[in-house]
């Protein structure tokens, strides 16, 4: 594999679509970075490298982006992802687990499925009820930097009545950047 700790590398002209979140942006270069591509890459240059990547779904993501730069001729056949398996623990436990400053973010992302980015932009405002139906109004999300963004998905998330108590109960400070996120 290429040594992707250069930190002078700079990504092929239009290799990475502007229309792109910036995340994903990241997530393209580091790619394009892992792999050493440049103006002059070729298919037959990375495919060792490809191949080498033991973890299937990681070696798909690497295809599915070297695809938009280097294009589709010769390039390796997307392999299909593998599910992955989750052991996870019971509602009681993860409630039991949880606690300290947090605990509503994490049981806001464990019981409504929030996104940690979508959990540290939660107001009290975004809380609802309504004829005993009780459910949190998700529209923007946070960054590491504490920029306010749209939320990726946007909508009413419906939570189970103790959750909701504890969200109206839960003091809202403002999470620090770079202190939730690693």
């Amino acid at each position: 594999m290429h040594d992707s700790t250069n930190s002078n590398y700079t990504a092929p002209h239009d290799a990475i679509p502007s229309h792109l979140h910036p995340n994903t942006q990241r997530k393209y270069l580091e790619i394009l970075r892992k792999f050493r591509v440049d103006e002059q890459t070729t298919w037959s240059s990375v495919l060792d490298a490809i191949y080498a990547v033991d973890n299937i779904n990681t070696r798909r993501t690497c295809i599915l982006v070297l695809r938009q730069v280097l294009g589709i001729e010769g390039a390796p056949k997307i392999p299909r992802s593998v599910r992955r398996t989750y052991h996870l623990p019971s509602a009681e436990e993860v409630v039991e687990r949880s606690s300290g400053r947090y605990q509503h973010l994490a049981l806001a992302m464990a019981f409504a499925g929030l996104r940690l980015s979508e959990a540290v932009a939660l107001r009290p405002s975004d809380l609802h009820s309504a004829n005993g139906q009780h459910w949190i109004v998700v529209s923007r999300s946070r960054d590491n930097d504490g920029r306010i963004n749209p939320a990726k998905t946007s909508g009413k998330v419906v939570v189970p009545r103790w959750l909701f108590q504890m969200l109206q109960e839960a003091e809202y400070t403002d999470v620090r950047p770079g202190s939730v996120y690693k």
